[in-house]
């Protein structure tokens, strides 16, 4: 699942660095997300670690919207796998549920 989760952050950083593309470069560098492993979480860090961007369940590969700093929200937004990568999240974090 780690092999996973980095190729999937290797993806979710060129994408938001495509976004920041003609900003400064001290936004490009608190842009680009950080992982944290936990027991059933890999929590998903921007701003350098200052807040939670989302989490993923280390058993299924969901991808989780934060419901604050040490928790996800109930409800997977989409999967780390999915082909159709931008529709589960955008520069700013998971999407909400429709």
């Amino acid at each position: 699942m780690k092999e996973q989760i980095k190729e999937f952050m290797e993806r979710v950083n060129s994408e938001i660095a495509g976004k920041y593309a003609d900003s400064p470069d001290w936004m490009k560098e608190q842009a680009q997300l950080t992982v944290s492993y936990g027991k059933k979480y890999a929590r998903l860090m921007s701003n350098n670690g200052g807040s939670a961007w989302g989490f993923i369940n280390l058993k299924t590969g969901d991808l989780l919207m934060p419901a604050g700093w040490n928790r996800p929200a109930k409800h997977a937004r989409g999967h780390i796998s999915t082909a159709e990568y931008g529709r589960n999240y955008t520069q700013y974090g998971p999407n909400y549920l429709k």
